[in-house]
């Protein structure tokens, strides 16, 4: 799918996905709204999605580069537990992974996503407003452009 972003300069409001929370690999729940202190880059893909296991590398630089500068990225996957826990190992993903099913696709289609494709991000500033959103995957360094563009890093 080819990449299609909206940019949304804080006309959308991120309440609902900090309303949201989804289990993590123990069936906890996790609340999204643990991270609305941080720019959130919030991940939704699939292990099935070929366009989504390409940019997870990107992902996890993402995450390492920029964890301690207000950035968290949370991956929220349209898949099954075990499968998402044996991908996560494979590449060593050390950012916060959730499983959702058809609620993750409801929260992703309330954000913009109307075609209900993957891979699917949407940029949250940490004034709750959502600043980007992206349907498909970006050429490989594109993703880290647009957070420090809109991050001012």
């Amino acid at each position: 799918m080819a990449p299609e972003a909206d940019t949304a300069p804080g006309k959308v409001s991120a309440a609902p996905v900090y309303a949201a929370s989804f289990e993590d690999f123990d069936r906890q729940l996790q609340p999204l709204s643990q991270w609305k202190d941080k720019f959130m880059v919030v991940y939704f893909w699939a292990t099935w999605c070929k366009s989504c296991r390409a940019e997870v590398p990107e992902l996890i630089a993402l995450h390492e580069k920029y964890k301690d500068k207000g950035v968290a990225v949370i991956g929220i996957s349209i898949d099954n537990t075990d499968k998402v826990k044996a991908f996560a190992k494979e590449y060593q993903i050390a950012y916060p992974l959730l499983i959702g099913s058809q609620d993750a696709m409801d929260l992703s289609k309330k954000m913009g996503n109307k075609v209900g494709g993957l891979p699917f991000t949407i940029m949250i500033n940490s004034r709750g407003e959502v600043v980007k959103t992206i349907l498909g995957e970006l050429p490989h360094g594109q993703l880290e452009e647009i957070l420090v563009l809109l991050k001012g890093l």
